[in-house]
């Protein structure tokens, strides 16, 4: 049976209140990281603190916008699987732009703490029938990172494109 997600909070206080999760999470990278925080104001800590920590690590990812993330999201096929998670990827071109707005803070999160949400860290590994014989496995992602890594792929791309090397053999054009 589905049991909520619970964590521990800086007052030793258990809860299941997703924003706290977040927050939570979040507080367990800067703990793990060594990095120095701001306490966040009361209205709005986990806004604070995502600031806080991308000014403090120093990221140059540009901002995701509502229209990019609508725009990657309406992007995969029609016939693209659903994840275990049970969502189409394309569903999130479906959501308000207040609901995308809030996504984007989640994308964010994760940018800042290198950290997955626990509930969306999961890869289901799927076999698949060769025709000359053997299988070839997929690792089928939640919808979440999915949809994430597809808005930041361009980033990724001029990334990859910088690193170059001849040592690294899962890169672009080095399949034989």
């Amino acid at each position: 049976p589905w049991e909520p997600t619970t964590t521990l909070m800086r007052d030793g206080v258990v809860t299941a209140n997703p924003k706290h999760l977040v927050q939570a999470e979040l507080d367990k990278g800067i703990r793990e990281w060594a990095v120095e925080t701001i306490h966040a104001e009361e209205e709005q800590p986990w806004r604070h603190d995502l600031d806080d920590c991308i000014s403090t690590l120093d990221l140059e990812l540009p901002p995701l916008t509502v229209a990019e993330v609508r725009s990657a999201a309406a992007s995969f096929s029609r016939y693209t699987c659903t994840g275990k998670d049970g969502f189409h990827v394309r569903h999130f071109s479906l959501l308000s732009d207040d609901a995308l707005q809030v996504l984007i803070l989640l994308f964010m999160s994760v940018e800042c703490s290198a950290m997955m949400p626990e509930q969306l860290d999961f890869v289901v590994a799927a076999l698949i029938e060769k025709a000359a014989g053997g299988y070839r496995t997929v690792g089928l992602f939640c919808s979440f990172y999915r949809l994430w890594t597809r808005c930041r792929r361009a980033l990724v791309d001029v990334h990859a494109r910088s690193c170059d090397l001849p040592f690294f053999a899962a890169a672009k054009g080095k399949s034989p």
